[in-house]
């Protein structure tokens, strides 16, 4: 039976739906940037560092609050809410504890709803040792498992501690996380200070040894990670002077250097990374005239021209979709990717900032958006920067980020009548 003009426009129309269903980033139709309040107001230091995402309603953060010490965010998909941090007073490990100096820099959202923070306390023990890397887990309630890492001792006289720092962390889809940071010399790293990443998998927390790097000081920008088996780390180091890059991989047993078009290139210094998946991965950073962008697409490396001439050290990516890509450096500015070129681009500043830094973006899973979190200030003093892009995505009827079975319910309602499925009223 031949279909009538009516039902065949339906078919195209639910054809789009479910297409686009198929590619949850869809296709941007135009992005707004939102602006949330943090819950402690101003404050003389008031910074986010680091930040992981499930949804469009269910996203954490980690920070610093004067006077009130480290903190964990919560978003609800309305507002960020604040967790304080637990005492980790006479808490049990190689190092004397001190709550008080207890910073959170880290944070892994797993998907089985185990939030785990990441961080360090300061170190009573002499000033080789950098403090004591230190994780807990968030229950929705309450803390738990808060614990030392116990990196094991010096190799040598006085056979002290092995002190280190975790600095972020990263989960992946199949429930494991990382954190990583810095730690001091025998750990088995190559310098006086060195890569450490330790790994969660199966309810436990490893170190695994990262022996690549420089003979003086290495320095991790960051993680991602795919799945238990497949996780990136970025970075760079010395030996005496100059800095030169850091790019390893992790393949389920070893962390391993990766060949690239900057290895061994002076001043060539990754600090940010970003992706869609395996085979679309960004490495941002800084060069010695310019901006880093280095792009993976599974089997190849390619460097992209910097978008300006000038040093600058990207901080922080996002990847939403292969063709919106975005990232900042605080002294460049923010710079957007477009499928074919890296350019400058615009992020508004909150009202009455004077400054800002981003410290983290991430994408939010399902949908074409993301959060970009850091610090700004005002006259009055320090602001948690929390920031939300939301892109439009064809086929999303109820404006929800995502296309799914909500949006074809919307299609089918307004399909009767005069009119039949002209929802933009065109005729």
């Amino acid at each position: 039976m031949p279909c009538s003009s009516s039902a065949s426009a339906l078919v195209v129309v639910i054809a789009a739906v479910m297409t686009a269903s198929l590619d949850a980033t869809g296709r941007a139709e135009g992005c707004t940037w939102f602006t949330e309040p943090g819950p402690f107001g101003t404050a003389p230091l008031n910074a986010m560092w680091d930040l992981d995402v499930r949804s469009m309603v269910d996203a954490f953060a980690v920070g610093q609050v004067a006077g009130v010490g480290p903190v964990l965010l919560d978003w609800d998909g309305a507002v960020w809410s604040g967790i304080m941090s637990p005492s980790t007073d006479g808490l049990p490990g190689p190092f004397p504890a001190s709550g008080s100096n207890l910073q959170w820099r880290g944070v892994a959202a797993l998907a089985n709803g185990e939030v785990w923070a990441m961080g360090s306390g300061s170190s009573p023990w002499p000033s080789i040792v950098v403090g004591w890397p230190i994780v807990g887990r968030w229950t929705g309630s309450g803390w738990a498992d808060v614990q030392q890492i116990d990196l094991g001792l010096q190799p040598e006289h006085p056979f002290t501690p092995i002190g280190g720092i975790l600095e972020g962390g990263a989960s992946s889809p199949d429930g494991d996380a990382w954190a990583f940071g810095t730690a001091n010399a025998g750990n088995g790293g190559p310098g006086i200070a060195n890569v450490l990443t330790v790994h969660y998998d199966a309810g436990d927390w490893n170190v695994v040894p990262f022996p690549i790097g420089f003979t003086r000081v290495n320095v991790p920008g960051d993680i991602l990670a795919f799945g238990s088996d497949d996780a990136w780390l970025v970075g760079y180091g010395d030996s005496t002077s100059p800095f030169y890059p850091i790019i390893a991989h992790w393949d389920g047993s070893e962390w391993s250097s990766v060949e690239t078009p900057i290895a061994g290139l002076a001043q060539h210094m990754p600090a940010a990374i970003a992706a869609t998946g395996p085979e679309d991965i960004w490495i941002g950073g800084e060069l010695p005239s310019g901006a880093l962008f280095m792009h993976f697409d599974g089997d190849t490396w390619t460097l992209f021209p910097s978008p300006i001439a000038t040093t600058a050290r990207i901080r922080a990516m996002a990847a939403l979709a292969p063709d919106n890509v975005w990232a900042w450096s605080n002294t460049g500015g923010a710079f957007h990717f477009d499928g074919v070129t890296w350019s400058a681009a615009t992020i508004p500043a909150p009202d009455g900032a004077i400054t800002r830094s981003y410290t983290q973006m991430a994408p939010i899973p399902g949908a074409n958006a993301m959060w970009a979190v850091g610090a700004y200030s005002t006259a009055a003093g320090a602001n948690a920067l929390l920031q939300r892009l939301e892109c439009g995505v064809f086929g999303d009827l109820d404006g929800d980020g995502v296309v799914g079975g909500g949006d074809l319910g919307i299609l089918l309602a307004n399909w009767s009548g005069a009119g039949a499925g002209d929802l933009d009223g065109s005729g």
